[in-house]
């Protein structure tokens, strides 16, 4: 099993560049176990009020229950925001910052959540996108946007066995 996030982001490298005739091979029709949502993004304005959201989509077409592996990955650096508090970031203590968060799909159920609530429908909740970065105002500064306040990253996804936690073809 990828125990260590490090580990994560080697192995899709080296997915992505194992042999260059296997890309020749591969279709979008084909089943996966690793999943990459590159851009997960919540953004709130000066008031604190909720401006954008991300939606993000499973689906398990078998029938019967699959267990997921979830990493929530902070993607942008850390900021200390004086007065406020510590941001981590993906060079937090010199590691990328990043939580773990399992997830059960049921036997042949689509699923979506919120990222800035975890709540979706139908089935389980998640931890909130927050997570990553939680404390009040939420987010942390936009650098872009004076006043708007941001908090960004991206998520692996992948299927493990609900005994071991290892990885599984799914």
């Amino acid at each position: 099993m990828l125990s260590d996030l490090k580990k994560a982001p080697l192995a899709l490298a080296m997915l992505l560049t194992v042999g260059g005739a296997a890309w020749a091979d591969m279709d979008a029709a084909q089943k996966g176990s690793l999943l990459v949502f590159s851009n997960v993004e919540v953004r709130w304005n000066e008031e604190g009020d909720l401006i954008q959201d991300t939606f993000i989509t499973l689906l398990n077409d078998y029938p019967g229950h699959v267990d997921v592996q979830l990493y929530f990955v902070a993607g942008d650096p850390e900021v200390d925001e004086p007065g406020v508090r510590l941001h981590p970031g993906w060079n937090f203590e010199g590691r990328a910052y990043w939580e773990d968060i399992p997830l059960e799909l049921t036997p042949n159920q689509p699923s979506y959540w919120s990222a800035v609530t975890g709540h979706g429908s139908p089935g389980p909740t998640v931890a909130p996108w927050q997570v990553l970065d939680p404390g009040y105002p939420p987010g942390r500064p936009d650098p872009d946007v004076p006043g708007e306040r941001m908090l960004r990253g991206f998520i692996y996804a992948w299927a493990v066995d609900d005994d071991s936690g290892e990885e599984i073809h799914w």
